[in-house]
Formats: C-alpha cells, structure tokens, sequence
C-alpha cells in the first residue's frame, strides 16, 4: 500500500469512527451525514453494528 492510499484509509477509518461516536449520542442520520460524509447506507449499516 502507498502513502497516498494509506492516508485515505486513515481519513474514511476516522469518518466512521466519528460517525459511530455520533450514532452512539443518538444523534440524527442526516446530521451524522452531512458531519461525516458518510451514505446514509454506511450509517446505517455502522448503527446495525451496534445493535
């Protein structure tokens, strides 16, 4: 893996660990989206994870 694609992986890892941080507070999809960048598909998907 290069640097490059090192970087991105560690830029969309700290999305979705913000984004679960978020859903853990229980606040709202869209705000979570518009915050993270995230699909509201990835979201949901991280949420399903928690249970």
């Amino acid at each position: 893996m290069g640097r490059e694609e090192g970087k991105e992986l560690g830029r969309t890892e700290e999305k979705y660990q913000t984004a679960l941080k978020m859903i853990k507070k229980g606040l709202d999809l869209s705000l979570t989206q518009e915050i993270t960048g995230l699909s509201e598909d990835e979201i949901l998907k991280l949420k399903n994870k928690l249970g």
